[in-house]
């Protein structure tokens, strides 16, 4: 991962500016404790623990990854799987039933999107559901670090998706910041 990036995110982690963002996303899916209880869920980028803590209590089991050691190790006490995204050619040898990435995906720049769809799949159970919101807004191929915004079309989110083979169970286009989908293969 490029060090720049993780340099980022070792700091960022602890800005309590949130912009354009829901509080809890998961809420704005219509039953959605159906998709997280008693599930094994896997969270990309916990930051500073807004979903863990409507997340977690429901969860079978919880774990967290980030490209930060320092967003990780603020977490050492309270989850015990923790994986650290060198790559995003990573296989952390374990499978999730859901998958939640919040504010995550407008850091992915454009031309990682196949390969962190990669990623994501292979931590996916058969049937597993992810949930995760994209970016209207920054610029349109972000940053070469990653650091800034990168903006994404839902429409063609939307098609890449369904190209992957994957059922749009749910989506909601909220603030600019906040286009929702809540997805499964």
């Amino acid at each position: 991962m490029d060090k720049n990036r993780v340099e980022h995110w070792n700091k960022g982690h602890k800005e309590k500016f949130q912009g354009m963002s829901y509080t809890h996303p998961m809420n704005q899916v219509p039953k959605h404790l159906n998709y997280i209880k008693g599930k094994k869920i896997l969270e990309i980028g916990p930051g500073d623990g807004r979903q863990l803590h409507l997340l977690k209590p429901y969860s079978k089991e919880y774990a967290i990854a980030d490209i930060s050691p320092v967003c990780l190790f603020q977490y050492e006490k309270s989850i015990d799987k923790r994986y650290l995204i060198n790559s995003f050619d990573d296989n952390f040898e374990d499978k999730f039933d859901v998958i939640c990435l919040f504010y995550v995906w407008h850091h992915v720049i454009s031309s990682e999107t196949e390969a962190y769809m990669d990623f994501l799949e292979r931590h996916l159970n058969d049937e597993g559901h992810m949930c995760f919101n994209i970016s209207k807004v920054g610029e349109q191929d972000g940053h070469l670090d990653a650091t800034k915004t990168t903006a994404r079309n839902p429409d063609e989110f939307k098609k890449f998706l369904i190209d992957r083979g994957y059922e749009i169970v749910f989506e909601k286009d909220g603030e600019p910041n906040n286009y929702l989908y809540l997805i499964k293969k």
